[in-house]
């Protein structure tokens, strides 16, 4: 329940950055198309995090951070520990920069 809680917790901090990462007018996507497809969305980072792990493709995850700034790398830390969870890879967990998001993947992955 604890975890369940900071997880809560977690998730209300990230909703109310909302806004977080550079403007779409700031965005340089280098002709991602799943970027500039994002861009229209009204939260282009979870957009393209969808995206990725859609495709369970982590590498994807990480250009989050590249395209919309140090403020969404948690976005992009989230979207690494969804397709490790979902493909039961936890050697993903590794690539998690955020020491909660990734403590909570090492938990629940392995």
């Amino acid at each position: 329940m604890k975890k369940l809680a900071g997880c809560l917790l977690l998730s209300v901090i990230m909703l109310w950055g909302a806004g977080c990462g550079s403007s779409t007018d700031e965005v340089d996507c280098g002709g991602d198309q799943v970027c500039l497809d994002c861009l229209s969305d009204a939260r282009p980072p979870w957009c393209y995090a969808d995206q990725a792990k859609a495709l369970s493709d982590p590498d994807m995850c990480v250009k989050i951070k590249d395209y919309w700034g140090e403020d969404a790398a948690t976005v992009g830390d989230y979207c690494i520990y969804d397709i490790a969870k979902a493909t039961h890879d936890c050697s993903l967990c590794g690539r998690i920069e955020n020491s909660s998001v990734n403590s909570m993947c090492q938990d629940d992955c392995g």
